[in-house]
């Protein structure tokens, strides 16, 4: 069965410096278990390619199971997926972008931002 994905409640990227984009995902809920880098409340799983990323979190609450999905479709310039990491902190999950070229990508950012995929929420169909 297939899931049906939410958008995360927001996203923010900007530049921490020239060698690497910060890109803060908001998803209020999550936890990280203790002394780890793992969800204590459900599973973040992070795909990083030269030119894009996948972000997929099933977040497990009292209520109920959500699923986000925030896709980016093509970076400014290409990543070095090696170097890309994501720290979880509380109520949200913070990736760190490595840049294959030192430059600033705050033109691109602050114009268009990520160019991303909306998911197909329950609520379209």
């Amino acid at each position: 069965m297939e899931k049906n994905y939410r958008s995360p409640f927001g996203v923010t990227a900007e530049d921490e410096n020239n060698d690497t984009v910060r890109v803060c995902v908001v998803l209020p809920g999550l936890t990280k278990k203790f002394g780890k880098n793992r969800a204590k409340n459900g599973s973040v799983e992070v795909d990083f390619n030269h030119r894009s990323m996948d972000v997929r979190v099933e977040l497990t609450t009292k209520q109920k199971t959500e699923n986000y999905r925030y896709t980016v479709k093509r970076f400014p310039d290409e990543v070095l997926v090696e170097k890309c990491r994501y720290v979880i902190e509380k109520d949200k999950l913070v990736i760190f972008l490595a840049k294959v070229k030192p430059r600033s990508w705050a033109a691109e950012l602050d114009q268009t931002g990520l160019e991303t995929d909306r998911p197909k929420e329950a609520d379209d169909e």
